[in-house]
């Protein structure tokens, strides 16, 4: 009888349910990071009877498992395939958390530790509530030539809203020296490096979508280097390097340059005047223009001997004004340009003295342009021809401006 009460007290001892230990509460994890989900047993378990199975209870994907004295990775739902570890010599110590790696936004949910051994199980939860995000990209390599504009992007993709972040700071990075600072939804310029004020600035339309690309106006050769995008909030920060390359002179003058120097070379006898001819020929005149509105882009025949005879614009070869044997010639109907250009002025004036007292009416060939569209950016060529069989051309540009404003080069 007494060796029954033993037998039933151990039985009833032995098959006391274990328990576990969770977290506290909800867990927060930074995306890429690690978090770790906590599970471990009061007291510690035999390995040889021991199983641990960690999975999602939304999808019952298997996150890990500890089977028969050893890991199975080979068991591991692909997500979670060499990102889910547990911990080293956990197991002698009761200890079965998980260790989760290169966190995704996907990581968010509950998940399940169920601990089994040959007599009994029990199970806890972990959650992971809200992943915190600071990423920070851009595109790495930016060129500009003196005296243009330049964008060096940056992005920054957070869980927080972007005006409320704690600060975004630009920086040449060679000299830690501050370009802009951006704190709690304002620039701060006062903040900025005397170099940079009134140079440096951000595309504030853009910031609500995390666009904090710096705008960097009227470039300088000592303006080349690396410059630093960086963002903080609380514990978080995150940035991204951007070299900015080139800062040599625009093509087109290092162009007229060569051909200047040409010319002097095959005929030295031109002299000054023939080479500054040359330079105002290949350096366009700029010209601003806007969505809706009209520009005119005008013909100088300073430099023209005779009479005009005849003008024609053109762009990419297709006529979409002239004035031909005293008659203006429009745009084709199929033209985009139909009814939307005309001379400056009138042609058909008399070309001894117009209205200015200038003596063949020069100004009345200049284009103008109405209801100006985006597609109209391109290059223009306008050919005059005179009494002295002379030709010129005269190139227009139209330059890629913020929103809808157009410029136009002459």
């Amino acid at each position: 009888m007494a060796l029954e009460s033993l037998l039933m007290v151990w039985i009833l001892t032995s098959s006391e349910a274990f328990l576990l230990r969770g977290p506290a509460g909800p867990l927060i994890a930074q995306l890429g990071g690690s978090v770790l989900l906590p599970c471990s047993a009061e007291t510690p378990l035999p390995l040889e009877e021991l199983e641990v199975e960690w999975r999602r209870t939304d999808s019952e994907a298997l996150v890990h498992l500890f089977q028969e004295g050893e890991v199975r990775p080979e068991s591991q739902s692909y997500d979670y395939s060499g990102r889910a570890h547990f911990l080293t010599e956990g197991f002698v110590a009761g200890n079965y958390s998980l260790q989760l790696t290169n966190v995704t936004r996907a990581d968010g949910g509950v998940y399940t530790c169920k601990v089994f051994t040959n007599l009994d199980s029990n199970e806890i939860t972990a959650e992971i509530k809200d992943i915190e995000r600071l990423v920070v990209t851009g595109t790495g390599v930016a060129s500009a030539y003196v005296g243009d504009e330049v964008t060096l992007n940056c992005s920054v993709d957070s869980h927080i809203p972007p005006g409320e972040l704690e600060n975004v700071t630009w920086k040449k990075k060679d000299q830690e020296m501050l370009v802009l600072v951006f704190r709690y939804d304002q620039i701060v310029p006062v903040s900025a490096h005397e170099l940079y004020r009134d140079r440096a600035d951000l595309f504030t339309a853009e910031i609500p979508k995390g666009n904090f690309s710096l705008r960097l106006k009227h470039v300088r050769p000592e303006d080349k280097g690396e410059y630093v995008c960086e963002a903080h909030s609380g514990h978080l920060s995150a940035n991204t390097i951007i070299a900015l390359q080139g800062l040599g002179p625009p093509p087109v003058q290092i162009l007229a340059l060569v051909l200047c120097v040409i010319a002097l070379l095959l005929a030295l006898g031109l002299g000054v005047p023939s080479c500054i001819h040359l330079v105002s020929n290949v350096m366009p005149r700029r010209y601003p223009g806007y969505v809706g509105e009209e520009v005119v882009l005008s013909l100088d025949k300073e430099d023209l001997p005779g009479t005009i005879v005849s003008v024609t614009w053109k762009k990419k070869g297709q006529v979409i004004l002239a004035f031909q044997d005293g008659k203006v010639l429009l745009a084709s109907p199929e033209s985009s340009y139909h009814g939307r250009t005309e001379f400056a002025g009138n042609p058909d004036e008399d070309e001894d003295e117009d209205e200015d007292g200038d003596e063949d009416g020069d100004g009345h060939f200049s284009l103008r342009l109405k209801n100006v569209e985006t597609e109209d950016e391109g290059e223009y060529i306008c050919e005059v021809h005179t009494s002295e069989r002379s030709e010129r051309s005269v190139a227009l540009q139209v330059c890629k401006c913020p929103r809808y404003a157009l410029t136009f080069l002459q």
